[in-house]
């Protein structure tokens, strides 16, 4: 494989990924106004009448599991929306140090995803599917009380 091929190579993955991650950051801004709406919707219908401690727990633990939920979700949607000023960074230091080697070409910057992104990612789908679990107890427990 020649150099040009390369550099075309890189260019089509560099375009695959950046679609990647807007389809990410579509997906996460989509799940982030639901889980918000749900939260508010859960706050303001929620009795207020006496019920059982361990209901008003299992209560208490699904919205704080929304809440850890909606607040990794904002983290990943903070990150993928950096991650083009990420690139126009490093598209930056490449030219220059094109410009400073005395290079013709400057190959497409690639960047991965931070940790911080993956690991916010994975959590905050877990902690939204605790939260579906934990108030789908709730309501048994508040049919069967």
């Amino acid at each position: 494989m020649d150099k040009q091929e390369l550099n075309r190579q890189k260019v089509i993955q560099s375009d695959l990924l950046e679609k990647s991650h807007k389809s990410k950051l579509s997906f996460f801004r989509h799940i982030l106004l639901v889980a918000s709406s749900i939260f508010g919707i859960l706050i303001s219908l929620h009795a207020s009448k006496s019920e059982c401690l361990h209901i008003r727990l299992v209560f208490l633990l699904s919205i704080l599991f929304l809440l850890c939920g909606i607040l990794s979700t904002v983290i990943v949607v903070f990150d993928y929306s950096y991650i083009a000023e990420r690139l126009r960074r490093k598209h930056y230091d490449e030219v220059e140090k094109a410009i400073h080697d005395g290079e013709d070409t400057v190959p497409p910057p690639q960047i991965s995803e931070k940790k911080r992104t993956v690991f916010y990612e994975k959590y905050s789908l877990i902690l939204f599917i605790l939260s579906l679990i934990s108030l789908l107890i709730y309501t048994t427990l508040i049919s069967f009380e």
